[in-house]
């Protein structure tokens, strides 16, 4: 093992720093190490390592003791590190006494496999807010940001196999923009991010390769969360609350999976709850708890075989709406409040579709186009119109509703048809029609 006790500098390590004033730390390793530790309002640092079994570590610290203007305050270091089984480390903390705290930006480059990275960044006011990025080339890598700050930027890239990513932001004071991004193209990969306590939240994973797994947690008034994958079996989770004392928060997110076999569950909410699930391929599975109050909606689409789709709806305006377009599809509803609309599309053979709702406007339809469907509808109150069209063979049909100002169809165009309609009271109107 190479130490290194600044000033010094060795042939495969290149260093600029100010304010340094120890170095050390370092373990038992084969390879370089190095440790630079910065207190001041203005720190800078850049490391270059070459070679495996490598270690850098950063910390830096604002101290002030007067206010400072802020482009008098920066923290920032870069770090690249080429080779095998190198370790890189950064630890940044601003806001420290008087003043609006420093920035803090942080970026690590590592080409090579076996390679792992930390950011931690934050603590105190944390004013300024903090960049962190991270790229990583080669197998087996993993990458972590942590940041506390007033308005945060996280981004992680990945090339390779078998690569973990995960990104947590958090807001101090809670009232700024977490900005998060993590790209991996490769397979076996893992990506995870966590935004809390701000007042916007963007978070955005992209993976592209087979077997990759995402998931996002958010809580902070206004969220847009989006997750990609591109490739087979796949799966992903997200969970976007929104926290206001405020009176509307809004909640955007997507999901968009395109492959074989893949696994998505959302769940969202606060008002204006939008939700969206696009999967293209093969035996694609989908949740769907969208717990919106005003103007939320709901989309789940689904191309390919053996789809299953659900969805879960309980707050105010509620707007469902799926569409499968394949063979063996499987589609669920259940809402129970306020303003509702649901529609279930499906084209293909051997579909079905339930739908449960219990309060206000109703407006349910089910539309299947193939064989051996089967559609069923379900209301207990208020305003509803409910219809059922069907054309293929082997189809059945079922409406149970309640009451109040009803209005019910059922069209069937094929062999082996039939009907159900289970009623009680109010307005009603039924029209059936059935043709071969």
């Amino acid at each position: 093992m190479k130490k290194l006790i600044l000033p010094l500098l060795l042939v495969s390590t290149q260093i600029f720093m100010q304010n340094a004033f120890a170095a050390s730390a370092c373990d038992s390793r084969s390879g370089n190490c190095l440790s630079i530790q910065q207190v001041g309002n203005t720190s800078f640092s850049d490391v270059s390592q070459y070679g495996e079994n490598n270690l850098a570590t950063t910390f830096q610290k604002s101290r002030q003791t007067e206010p400072v203007p802020f482009w008098n305050r920066s923290l920032a270091t870069t770090i690249y590190q080429d080779g095998d089984k190198n370790i890189a480390h950064v630890t940044q903390y601003s806001g420290e006494g008087k003043g609006e705290g420093n920035a803090q930006r942080a970026g690590i480059t590592q080409v090579g496999d076996r390679n792992e990275t930390t950011i931690s960044s934050g603590e105190d006011t944390g004013r300024q807010g903090g960049m962190a990025i991270v790229s990583q080339y080669g197998n087996d890598n993993i990458a972590r940001i942590t940041q506390v700050a007033k308005g945060t930027l996280g981004t992680i890239y990945q090339e390779g196999n078998k690569n973990n990513a995960s990104i947590n932001t958090r807001s101090h004071p809670n009232n700024e923009t977490h900005f998060v991004n993590i790209t991996q193209v490769g397979n076996h990969n893992n990506a995870e991010s966590t935004s809390l306590d701000g007042s916007w939240a963007h978070s955005i994973i992209n993976q592209s390769g087979d077997y990759n797994h995402g998931s996002q947690y958010v809580e902070n008034p206004y969220n847009q969360v989006r997750l990609q994958q591109i490739g087979n079996n796949n799966t992903s989770y997200q969970t976007v609350r929104s926290r206001s004392s405020s009176k509307h928060t809004d909640v955007l997110n997507m999901v968009t999976q395109q492959g074989n076999g893949n696994l998505s569950s959302i769940e969202a909410s606060g008002d204006r709850a939008n939700s969206f699930v696009e999967q293209y391929g093969n035996r694609n599975k989908s949740g769907l708890n969208n717990n919106g109050n005003d103007y939320g909606t709901a989309k789940i689409a689904q191309t390919g075989d053996d789809n299953t789709a659900n969805a879960t709806i309980n707050g105010a305006s509620n707007n469902v709406d799926i569409a499968q377009n394949g063979n063996g599809n499987i589609a669920g509803v259940l809402v129970n409040g306020a303003g509702n609309t649901a529609i279930i599309s499906q084209l293909g053979n051997n579909n079905q579709a339930y739908q449960t709702i219990n309060g206000s406007g109703n407006h349910l339809a089910i539309y299947q186009q193939g064989s051996g469907n089967y559609a069923s509808q379900s209301i207990t109150g208020n305003s509803n119109a409910l219809s059922i069209s069907q054309v293929g063979s082997g189809n059945n049909g079922t409406i149970d509703w309640q009451g109040n100002n009803s209005n019910l169809s059922i069209s069937q165009t094929g062999s082996n048809l039939s009907y159900s309609i289970i009623g009680q009271g109010d307005g009603r109107q039924m029209a059936i029609t059935q043709s071969n």
